[in-house]
């Protein structure tokens, strides 16, 4: 279902809506759907669960009164990409020096 938002103000006579054939009435109707009129004027077929729920959906919908201050992005944090070999070297660091060492080592006793 779509996710838009809007008032249904009253359910209408299936026989008074204009612009829609009767063949077209007659199948919404045998669909199940009903003419509702909605706040901007404009004419929906819904079923009684459409109707339902784009109220709910319409009544969860509240408008700010007040705007607060700041940018819009002030909340939003960007996630900053690091080096892979950077994150790789702090995440195993003390495996890597032990491999040095031995390395060290090795190259030592072989002399």
């Amino acid at each position: 279902m779509s996710k838009k938002r809007f008032q249904v103000v009253e359910e209408l006579d299936p026989a008074s809506v204009q612009g829609v054939s009767d063949i077209q009435r007659n199948h919404y109707l045998s669909l199940g759907y009903k003419p509702y009129l909605m706040a901007d004027g404009r004419i929906k077929w819904l079923t009684q669960a459409n109707r339902v729920y784009r109220t709910a959906q319409a009544a969860h919908h509240m408008p700010l009164a007040i705007k607060t201050g700041g940018s819009p992005a002030k909340g939003r944090r960007r996630r900053k990409h690091s080096n892979r070999i950077i994150n790789f070297v702090r995440q195993n660091w003390l495996i890597l020096v032990l491999v040095l060492l031995a390395l060290i080592a090795i190259v030592y006793v072989l002399r």
